[in-house]
This record gives C-alpha cells, structure tokens and sequence, in this order.
C-alpha cells in the first residue's frame, strides 16, 4: 500500500482505518474509500470525536445506565458483572498519546460528503 495512501486514511479517519489498511482487508478498506462508506464513517465518527478520555475509553455512568435500561428491557438478565474494564484502552491511549496522535478528536472535523446514486 502507497504510504500516501495510509497518510490519508490516517488523516481522513483516524487510527482506526490506518491499521485497518495495515491488517490488509482490502475489501473493507476498499469499500471505506466508497461515498456510502465514507458517509458511514462519517456518521459514526461524529458519535465518536470528540472524545474528553480519548479513543476507546468507555464511560462509566454511560455504561452502568447501558446495563440498567438493558436488565429493565429485558436484554439482559442479570447486571452484569466483570464485564467493564478500561484498562487495556487506557494504555492504549497514553501510547498513542506518547507517539503524538490526537486521541480525544480534538483537530477532527466531519467530511463533507457528497452522496450520489448507487455510490458513484
């Protein structure tokens, strides 16, 4: 893959789609650099950026009131127990923070997309 190539998924989408590209899924990367897929990329990134604990850093009240409104919708049975963690996001983030990347979003801003037929 072209290294201007990875710079600007890198640049365009983050992290995320830059190991995408590395992982060698080229059909999903691929569909990535399609309208539809940049459009739902995009959707997705303005739920994500920006991010006050940085990329991936779940929050706790958000995630206890996931769980409660889940037991209560029957989702699920039972409260769930062991099941969150921040550990591994959080090195994770202060390793990326250590290589100079923008992990809260704080630079991002959402494409603007032009939406054609059949993604053309």
């Amino acid at each position: 893959m072209p290294a201007s190539l990875l710079r600007t998924a890198r640049r365009s989408l983050g992290v995320g789609a830059a190991l995408l590209a590395l992982a060698g899924l080229w059909e999903l990367y691929h569909w990535i650099w399609t309208t539809a897929g940049w459009t739902w990329l995009n959707e997705i990134n303005k739920l994500i950026w920006p991010s006050a604990s940085g990329i991936g850093i779940m929050n706790t009240a958000d995630y206890q009131r996931t769980a409660q409104i889940s037991q209560q919708f029957g989702v699920i049975t039972k409260a769930p127990s062991g099941a969150y963690r921040t550990d591994l996001a959080t090195k994770a983030v202060a390793e990326l923070k250590a290589q100079g990347l923008d992990v809260n979003g704080k630079s991002w801003k959402p494409l603007n997309v032009k939406v054609s037929p059949g993604g053309k």
